[in-house]
């Protein structure tokens, strides 16, 4: 285990350093780290405190100890390394929406705390970090139309599942980059949102939406390889003719399969 002496000694031109296994770390220790460190694991060393966050201004990835990161509340999240590029959040009972404005503009993975989810709104979605590549905020129930515009143009991992309150105004505002999205109970959607969905959409789960007539699959972007359009009643068997051609793998309502007629099994997506 290395004392607070020895990482006095390190080498200070250091950018990656792994001390997963030591226990004993202090936030002293931390303060004299060299300054130019990139990588950082630290994921053992229990008598940390989010005090030392401040002493790692240019780490791009900090594995941290679970013990920390349940401690960590709004007040710590100004502290974060700037250069942060992945941040997990997501068993922090305690971080609020409060510290959106806060957090590092570099990150492109982000594991939000509940709290942080549920309080995202139109006025804090201004806040996400820009360069986002996966945005997790099933229910939240919050987000208008408005917020759309926000979301980062780098998305291409999107899940929105049980925000009743978007229309199809918010679907053309959609990072374009997107490969999945999960739309799913959003229930004032109708036939012209799939006309309007990224098209380079590779997984789309919107089920739960009575609205969607044949008209919508037809609609749909040709590179989808799974769907999920259960509960979507006002289906016929028609629309198996205008699936896209890449399907791999859909989900439809039992009373939709059970109805398809022995002439339109030749056109069921293999």
């Amino acid at each position: 285990n290395i004392t607070n002496a020895g990482i006095v000694r390190l080498p200070r031109t250091l950018t990656s350093l792994n001390l997963a296994s030591n226990e004993n770390l202090t936030d002293m220790c931390i303060k004299h780290m060299p300054r130019g460190l990139i990588y950082l694991n630290v994921a053992m060393s229990d008598y940390l405190s989010p005090s030392c966050l401040i002493d790692l201004p240019g780490c791009q990835t900090v594995v941290l100890p679970n013990r920390l990161l349940h401690s960590i509340r709004d007040r710590h999240i100004p502290d974060l390394p700037r250069l942060l590029t992945s941040w997990d959040m997501e068993h922090n009972a305690e971080v609020t929406a409060k510290s959106f404005q806060f957090l590092p503009r570099c990150l492109t993975k982000l594991n939000m705390s509940p709290q942080m989810v549920v309080g995202l709104n139109d006025s804090k979605a201004k806040f996400l970090p820009p360069v986002l590549t996966e945005l997790l905020l099933a229910h939240n129930t919050i987000l208008t139309n408005a917020s759309i515009r926000y979301l980062p143009l780098p998305l291409t991992h999107l899940d929105l599942y049980w925000n009743a309150n978007l229309t199809d105004e918010a679907i053309p505002l959609l990072p374009r980059a997107l490969l999945y999205l999960n739309l799913g109970c959003s229930d004032q959607l109708t036939d012209e949102a799939a006309h309007h969905l990224p098209r380079k959409l590779v997984q789309l789960l919107i089920d739960g939406n009575s609205n969607f007539t044949d008209r919508f699959v037809q609609g749909l972007p040709r590179s989808l390889t799974y769907m999920d359009l259960s509960h979507s009643f006002r289906l016929t068997p028609a629309c198996l003719g205008v699936m896209p051609p890449l399907l791999t793998s859909w989900e439809m309502s039992p009373n939709f399969l059970n109805s398809i007629p022995p002439a339109f099994v030749q056109l069921i997506p293999r």
